[in-house]
């Protein structure tokens, strides 16, 4: 077999060219797609602790500290102490975090359009559906 036969190679080849894709377009505003990926946690919850958006984001605590703590220094995420367990940071959008996230999931969508413009609407939807599958039942 040929390394482009295997489905390990190439699904890491496809999510690094989406990856690289989103993070240029985004790059002047210093995010990646892991860190929007943590502000649409933020968004979806608002409050959500700083190990719970990790949970959800399937990362470890180290990373999803540094996550956050960059997303405070570029303003828009907040960490406040929690009101429900004063260990916890609870998390928050600033108002340039909620009006940056617009623009981000404009990026996304205008990558996500770019990069499957040769699949018909019912392959997009395949993809998508496949995929969750894999997920679903690979990462619990």
């Amino acid at each position: 077999m040929r390394i482009d036969d295997y489905y390990g190679f190439l699904a890491a080849k496809a999510l690094q060219q989406l990856n690289a894709m989103f993070d240029a377009l985004l790059q002047e505003e210093n995010v990646n797609g892991r860190l929007f990926g943590t502000l649409v946690i933020v968004s979806d919850n608002p409050g959500v602790t700083q190990r719970a958006a990790g949970d959800l984001q399937k990362v470890d605590r180290t990373t999803i500290g540094k996550f956050v703590d960059e997303l405070c220094e570029g303003g828009y995420v907040e960490r406040r102490r929690s009101q429900k367990d004063r260990r916890s940071y609870a998390l928050f959008l600033t108002s340039r975090g909620e009006e940056a996230l617009g623009r981000f999931r404009g990026a996304c969508q205008q990558v996500e359009d770019q990069f499957f413009a040769s699949f018909s609407r019912d392959e997009r939807d395949v993809y998508v559906r496949l995929t969750k599958k894999l997920v679903k039942e690979n990462m619990g």
